[in-house]
């Protein structure tokens, strides 16, 4: 059979399907046509390279006026200034506790009996102060679990980080990398950031591997047993697991300072507030779950006030990050200097196109002499104009609020050419 030319139409046409696109193309992925043949295109190459943390959620960009591109980066977990090829951690802060407030406990022991390298229950000469899930070594094997029932460690997935599966004798050192911090009304949710100050120089004991070096760093929570606990994994600065051995056995010292960062949020969509909603076993029976930022999906708003920026978890604070100093975290518009009955809490915040006034859709509302501190769905309350630290409505500015005469939640808003 001599051979044929098939000259192809050229775009891509999905009006049909594949059978009506017949002589044509129907589907195609990173091409282009040029002069009626398609070519693929060019490589692709990684902006930054600089890892975050999070599913990213929203992306604002501007420029400043020294001509600097910026771009805002809101996740699950943090909000980040994009600054050439690296993002500079701005979250915001939630309580920074008192020298003291926070203590530590570290375990370790051993095993009643030998196991197998196949083995999920480990038995322990006693489980007393370990956590209800964690991450322990045995000889060299690194293994995980996930519930203790009695002196048993259960649900272990053995051979974890890459090392090797064993079989371990009897009274084998059980040395922990969990580590439980006790601080009264923490606040904290899973999945939160901490960071830690104030450690004795000993660490959590002399000769011990939990040293003021390993605890002195940031820390994402892994569990919250109760209102006043909640554990970590220990590493070094280099990012590798800790375990401690049998002399950390120390609180850290009477000076320990904690910073925590303001709550994440969800990745998953929570659409209401009755029992059953939010995550497993986030309530008890018959309880009904109150919707805040930290137990929905997290999601951002931002936009810029000029050279800075303006930014809003979905029903949790409203922050505000000067563009002068790139390394200083985002603060609460209510904790800037001369603030005056700024909103602590919204749904979304937006700044008008003209008059430069910074929107505040779902604040909370003006009681007495303060904001409530719960955010009403349908109220929306601005500043003076150019005046974010303003927000008291008086009949010599133009700060003030109205609230949506119909429907139960402002679901956002977008500035359009000169009206929002």
């Amino acid at each position: 059979m001599p051979l044929q030319n098939f000259l192809f139409n050229p775009g891509i046409n999905r009006e049909g399907t594949a059978y009506t696109a017949e002589g044509g193309w129907f589907d195609g992925n990173l091409v282009r046509f040029r002069k009626g043949f398609p070519e693929k295109i060019g490589g692709w190459a990684k902006d930054v390279v600089t890892a975050y943390e999070g599913t990213g959620r929203l992306l604002h960009g501007w420029v400043n006026l020294a001509g600097t591109k910026l771009l805002g980066l809101g996740t699950r977990y943090k909000l980040y200034i994009q600054l050439g090829n690296s993002f500079t951690d701005i979250t915001p802060i939630r309580t920074t506790t008192a020298a003291g407030d926070v203590t530590f406990d570290a375990i370790a022991n051993t095993i009643s009996a030998g196991i197998s390298a196949t083995d999920t229950v480990i038995p322990l000469t006693s489980s007393t102060d370990f956590p209800s899930a964690g991450v322990i070594q045995i000889d060299s094997e690194t293994i995980t679990y996930t519930a203790v029932s009695g002196n048993n460690l259960i649900g272990a997935t053995r051979g974890a980080e890459s090392t090797t599966a064993a079989t371990h004798s009897s009274s084998a050192a059980v040395l922990c990398a969990t580590i439980t911090a006790t601080d009264s009304a923490h606040g904290a949710v899973e999945g939160d950031f901490v960071t830690f100050s104030g450690v004795a120089t000993a660490g959590l004991g002399a000769g011990g591997n939990i040293t003021e070096a390993v605890l002195e760093q940031e820390y994402q929570i892994v569990l919250v047993p109760t209102t006043s606990t909640y554990t970590f994994t220990a590493k070094d600065t280099s990012g590798n697991t800790v375990f401690a051995n049998s002399s950390d056995d120390e609180d850290g010292g009477g000076a320990i300072i904690g910073v925590y960062q303001i709550n994440c949020g969800l990745d998953v969509y929570v659409s209401s507030s009755g029992w059953g909603a939010g995550t497993w076993g986030a309530s008890g029976w018959g309880q009904t779950t109150t919707l805040a930022d930290y137990n929905q999906l997290r999601l951002w708003s931002m936009d810029n006030f000029g050279e800075d920026l303006v930014a809003c978890p979905r029903s949790g604070g409203v922050y505000y990050w000067d563009n002068t100093n790139f390394t200083t975290r985002a603060k609460a518009i209510s904790d800037l200097t001369n603030a005056n009955f700024a909103p602590t809490k919204g749904l979304q915040v937006i700044v008008s196109d003209v008059d430069r006034h910074v929107l505040v859709l779902g604040a909370d509302p003006i009681s007495g002499t303060s904001r409530t501190g719960a955010s009403d769905p349908l109220l929306i309350a601005w500043c003076d104009q150019e005046n974010i630290l303003e927000w008291e409505p008086t009949p010599t500015n133009t700060a003030g609020s109205l609230r949506c005469s119909a429907g139960s939640e402002i679901i956002g808003g977008l500035r359009a050419r000169q009206e929002t």
